[in-house]
């Protein structure tokens, strides 16, 4: 599949969300009726953003100011959060969501903003002083937080909603909370007619979209944050009318908090093997790796990373494996990542297999600016699945490198 229908296919995902259930703790499937009592209670106008002030310790020890960030994810939300981050000194401030979700891209898109600054994220709902609802229809709200200053303000996090394409957003953060009671929820995405009758219209030939086509692209994302690119193939198996709340057990097991080292399973992704690392070291080490087709027999091994925007230079890195020669690699830029990546020599492959692990190095110059990182990314459970990729890339004539699914479709809605 190419990049442009890759991206076209996003664009066209949409999804529902959630509504705030102070001091809920529900996990599991919610029931067609309650998805539907929950989802009217939460507001679906474009997500706004504005600096809150609350009482000491509003949004954390010695924390008094946050970021609130309320509404769908609507086409423009990201460029919208960018121009608000103009402003240095909001880029220290932890952002709050409370959302049911929106545009897939625009999602992605918020996720690679935050961890460009390296920004915290939460959840919880924000609840303005002199807004009841923050409404274009309300002027004097509108005015507050336009305004560009401070609005008083009280933080709930225990009626934060984080839902569908909100979750991509939120795990886009360097450092991420989701305090107890607060709600993150998933479902598939689904393509939303009226952009696809759109679309049709103007481009009458283009291939007709399939929303698994887009799920590649959010496994991307993902992996690329640190986060087990399998909480997207969750979310693809729960029917679009339904939402699939993550327990707490879940939110550990996929990453989803962070708090320390994390690294997910090797994991199918298309034609191709992803894992994902996040060292929590202060250093935003969070990264994938990837194991793809490099013809019918070859096999391709790429590390890919959003570098944040403070980084003076961008790193070298080499892989090498335990005793090993390190092997230098291209880099590439693409969709907001960066790849570094090498064709395998003849027999690395299989020392690979019999490594303990694949270590990654990146070295800065000049090396005074900042030491070299080495992120290790186990092999466990790695011969299995290679035995397996190698077989499906020996069936394939015509083999597309996985970044080319990574760009979410700019219309798209989960």
């Amino acid at each position: 599949m190419s990049r442009g229908r890759t991206t076209a296919i996003i664009a066209l995902i949409s999804a529902c969300g959630l509504a705030s259930i102070p001091g809920a703790h529900a996990s599991g499937l919610l029931s067609p009726a309650e998805h539907t009592r929950l989802v009217l209670q939460i507001d679906n106008r474009p997500m706004v953003f504005f600096v809150a002030k609350g009482p000491a310790d509003s949004c954390g020890p010695g924390c008094d100011r946050w970021i609130a960030a309320e509404g769908a994810l609507t086409p423009g939300t990201a460029q919208r959060l960018e121009d608000f981050l103009a402003a240095p000194s909001r880029q220290s401030l932890p952002v709050f969501f409370h959302s049911r979700g929106g545009n897939g891209y625009e999602a992605i898109q918020i996720g690679q903003i935050l961890r460009k600054h390296r920004m915290t994220a939460a959840i919880g709902r924000t609840f303005a002083e002199r807004c009841r609802v923050f409404s274009t229809k309300d002027e004097a709200c509108q005015q507050l937080i336009s305004s560009g200053g401070d609005v008083k303000a009280r933080l709930s996090p225990r009626e934060g909603q984080c839902h569908s394409a909100c979750v991509y957003a939120f795990t886009g953060a360097s450092s991420r909370r989701v305090s107890s009671g607060a709600l993150l929820g998933v479902h598939a995405a689904r393509i939303d007619p009226k952009i696809l009758k759109q679309r049709m219209q103007s481009s009458p030939n283009a291939p007709v979209p399939v929303p698994a086509d887009a799920n590649g692209a959010f496994q991307l994302h993902l992996s690329s944050m640190g986060v087990d690119p399998r909480l997207a193939e969750t979310a693809s198996k729960v029917d679009t009318r339904r939402i699939y709340i993550l327990s707490r057990d879940e939110i550990a097991r996929f990453g989803i908090e962070t708090g320390g080292p994390y690294e997910s399973q090797w994991f199918q992704f298309q034609v191709g093997l992803l894992k994902s690392v996040s060292k929590q070291n202060g250093s935003d080490g969070s990264a994938a790796v990837q194991f793809g087709c490099a013809g019918p027999f070859g096999l391709r091994l790429s590390y890919v990373r959003i570098l944040p925007n403070d980084l003076k230079y961008r790193p070298n890195v080499n892989f090498v494996l335990t005793g090993g020669t390190e092997l230098p690699t291209t880099v590439r830029e693409l969709a907001g990542f960066v790849i570094w990546s090498i064709v395998m020599p003849a027999g690395w492959v299989e020392r690979a297999m019999e490594s303990p692990a694949i270590a990654v190095i990146e070295r800065y110059s000049p090396a005074a600016d900042r030491k070299p990182e080495t992120i290790d990314f186990s092999t466990g459970g790695l011969p299995a699945a290679l035995t397996s990729l190698r077989k499906l890339c020996a069936e394939r004539e015509n083999v597309e490198p996985l970044p080319q699914r990574s760009q979410p479709p700019r219309n798209s809605r989960t």
